[in-house]
C-alpha cells in the first residue's frame, strides 16, 4: 500500500511541526528509499530536529549494502538513533524500550560510524544504557 508523495511536500509538513524535537523514519523499510529519506532527514536537521530510524536490517548489513548503494551510507550518516533488526515475535517484549523485540538494538549511529563498531545509544533521560539479549549474548 501507500502512495507516492513529493519530498518537497514532506519538507513543507516538517515546517508546520510544533513542539516536536525530532522525526522518525519507519514502516516500509526506509532504507529501500534511502536517497529520499536522506534528503528529508537533512532538511529536518536544518530545522533543528533529531532523526530516528527503524529498519529491519542490522547495522552491519546496512554497512555492507552501503558499499553498493551510497545513499544508504549518506542516510545513515544523518541518523541519530537507529533501531535495527526485524521484529521477531519470539523475542517480543513490552519491556523493550523503543523497540518491539529484544533482538533489536538502539544504535548511536554517529558514534558507531566514527569508531567503526556498534555503539549502543545511551538513553540520557533515564541515565541507563539500553541492554538486550540477542542470540544468547548480552549487549550493553
Amino acid at each position: 500500500g501507500g502512495e507516492l508523495i513529493d519530498v518537497d511536500l514532506i519538507k513543507s509538513e516538517i515546517d508546520d511541526l510544533v513542539f516536536q524535537d525530532g522525526i522518525t523514519f519507519s514502516g516500509g523499510d526506509p532504507m529501500c528509499q534511502a536517497d529520499a529519506c536522506y534528503e528529508i532527514a537533512k532538511y529536518a536537521i536544518s530545522r533543528g530536529l533529531n532523526i530516528w530510524c527503524y529498519t529491519g536490517y542490522t547495522f552491519e548489513q546496512l554497512l555492507e549494502l552501503g558499499k553498493k548503494k551510497k545513499g544508504i551510507i549518506d542516510f545513515l550518516s544523518v541518523i541519530d538513533v537507529l533501531v535495527d533488526g526485524k521484529f521477531m515475535m519470539e523475542y517480543r517484549s513490552l519491556d523493550a524500550k523503543y523497540c518491539g523485540s529484544t533482538n533489536q538494538r538502539l544504535i548511536d549511529v554517529k558514534k558507531s560510524l566514527a569508531c567503526s563498531k556498534v555503539c549502543l545509544w545511551e538513553d540520557i533521560s533515564s541515565k541507563n544504557i539500553i541492554s538486550f539479549k540477542r542470540n544468547e549474548h548480552i549487549y550493553v
